[in-house]
């Protein structure tokens, strides 16, 4: 459930310890922290590697006694790992100072200037890691009775949340190394090779021109469901809210479904068209993302040069489709039969509910957690154990299919001399080598 977001209980009901457990799990299973591990392990493996050399007393081994070996990988892992973790942190810290004081201001469930202070941390935290788990509903409607400011400025701060948290943590992330290096006023070798060869780094880093195009169609999938939405509007939200309140209803929904999923309000009464809309982009989820790592998928031997010197990568938009085509297909045979058997173990619940097992289905595979039921919980939650067990195998495949189809360079910790290094006598000063340029005839410590 932390990895997806939906329970099988209401999450408001549950005891501290349960929530604190949940949370730290949530935490601690990040995207951002488990693709942050490789940056550790390569140091690690490097200095490891160092040692050896010194050991056997060989050219490079001297150079690195001698202060005369510079690396520029290795300072840009490091470099790197440092701005990720501070994102990480800079980022919840960010939202939930934001939101404890609004949350201060509302009446109800989790008010007042201490009894807000964990639920607006568990909002904050499950936002940017995108499991819409949260202890509050939040401000929509005037039931209630919070004034018009808190919606105006709660909602924006938890859409942001989300946003950087998943599809726009790439382009936060190269943004922020662009912004260091039009700050320095020396050129930062290891800041350059993370902006002109990013992903032989790290994997959630791209070329400009992959950031370009994941940015284009993260905002046509904005555009596309913000459209389908407003023209598929049920007539009883038309009914019920005013016009403002419709549209903050589709933009927020619009960025939640592919990440969060946390609703504003009952979703049972959504338009079958609107229902189908959101079923569609759960089901894209992260997949703009995962097609641009495994478009940027750098070698398994990049083609570096003694100085260090790296070739750019040419833009191959044909690439990207295939991948999109072959990502958005992977699995369908398996997704086809799950689905089936969750039909024929919840058959009563199909022939009422069918487009709610539908929304249900596409938000397991995205990883979302939205849910159609208008109780406290998921609408899986009062299904049998055996549709729960199909269930959770669609939100594990869902979870994993991110994963590259091969070990990715990025996160490989063992070191390989390039093809085109040529054998030099010694080492000279100031020479930025990555963390991998040996010569051939030093054959590296296995790791």
């Amino acid at each position: 459930g932390t990895g997806f977001g939906a329970s099988s209980w209401d999450f408001k009901d549950t005891k501290f310890a349960t929530q604190f457990l949940v949370v730290i799990h949530t935490m601690l299973c990040s995207t951002l922290l488990l693709t942050a591990a490789p940056l550790v392990l390569r140091r690690r493996s490097f200095r490891f590697q160092m040692r050896y050399e010194m050991r056997k007393g060989t050219a490079i081994g001297h150079a690195v006694q001698a202060g005369d070996f510079e690396t520029v990988e290795y300072n840009a892992l490091g470099k790197l790992l440092n701005y990720i973790l501070s994102y990480y942190v800079l980022v919840q810290v960010s939202g939930f100072f934001l939101i404890w004081p609004l949350q201060a201001c509302r009446k109800g469930r989790g008010t007042g200037l201490i009894g807000s202070i964990w639920p607006s941390f568990v909002l904050a935290s499950t936002c940017f890691h995108n499991t819409g788990l949260t202890l509050i509903d939040l401000p929509f409607d005037d039931t209630a009775n919070d004034p018009p400011w808190i919606r105006r400025c709660m909602l924006p701060v938890v859409a942001a949340l989300t946003l950087l948290g998943n599809a726009c943590y790439p382009l936060a992330l190269r943004g922020i190394l662009r912004v260091l290096h039009l700050r320095e006023k020396k050129v930062d070798p290891a800041i350059e090779l993370l902006l002109k060869d990013p992903r032989r780094c790290y994997t959630h880093l791209f070329p400009g021109y992959a950031t370009r195009w994941l940015l284009c169609v993260t905002i046509a999938l904005f555009v596309f469901q913000v459209v389908a939405m407003y023209i598929a509007e049920s007539e009883d939200y038309q009914e019920n809210y005013p016009r403002s309140l419709r549209y903050t209803f589709i933009w927020f929904h619009t960025v939640a479904t592919r990440a969060a999923g946390i609703a504003l309000c009952d979703l049972s009464k959504l338009n079958p068209a609107a229902a189908f809309t959101m079923s569609v982009c759960m089901y894209i989820s992260i997949s703009p993302v995962v097609v641009a790592t495994r478009t940027t998928q750098v070698s398994d031997e990049p083609e570096y040069d003694i100085e260090g010197n790296h070739i750019h990568v040419q833009e191959d938009f044909t690439q990207k489709r295939m991948q999109l085509a072959k990502f958005m297909g992977n699995n369908c045979i398996v997704l086809v039969i799950l689905f089936f058997c969750i039909l024929h173990t919840e058959a009563d619940l199909a022939q009422t509910h069918f487009v709610w097992m539908v929304f249900e289905f596409c938000s397991a595979w995205g990883t979302s957690g939205m849910t159609m039921s208008p109780k406290g919980y998921a609408f899986s939650g009062d299904w049998s154990q055996w549709g729960k067990t199909f269930l959770m195998i669609v939100m594990f495949m869902g979870r994993l299919r991110g994963l590259p189809h091969s070990i990715d360079p990025s996160v490989r910790l063992s070191y390989r001399p390039p093809r085109r290094l040529r054998a030099r006598p010694s080492v000279h000063r100031n020479t930025h080598l990555p963390a991998i340029a040996f010569s051939r005839d030093i054959h590296p410590a296995p790791i």
